[in-house]
């Protein structure tokens, strides 16, 4: 596997995520039920870019969106089975690309 960028979106792509997908779900399993304005800022997404990455990963099962009970107007995202199964299968390729741009980035 090669190192870097090129090869943290090759491994993405091994499980049909962009790179892109792959940080909502992450972060959607670290912050369940979080609003999509909150998801944008915690990883530095363009709204407009947000709503087909989650219109995709809600069409493939891997992310519900639900009515904020306390706010009908917002809608909370979550992980579904399917989402939070997926993530555990990536997670070695996700650790072993995380070592691999440490070595080149340094811990810094």
């Amino acid at each position: 596997m090669s190192g870097g960028v090129a090869g943290w979106i090759k491994a993405a792509h091994e499980f049909g995520l962009t790179t892109t997908q792959y940080s909502v779900l992450h972060t959607l399993r670290a912050w369940p039920q979080i609003d999509q304005v909150s998801l944008c800022t915690l990883i530095g997404l363009d709204r407009s870019t947000a709503t087909p990455v989650l219109s995709t990963l809600e069409k493939n099962a891997l992310v519900e969106r639900r009515q904020d009970p306390a706010d009908r107007r917002r809608k909370l995202h979550a992980l579904t089975a399917q989402g939070r199964a997926l993530l555990e299968r990536a997670a070695p390729l996700a650790t072993a690309i995380s070592g691999l741009m440490r070595d080149v980035l340094g811990e810094e």
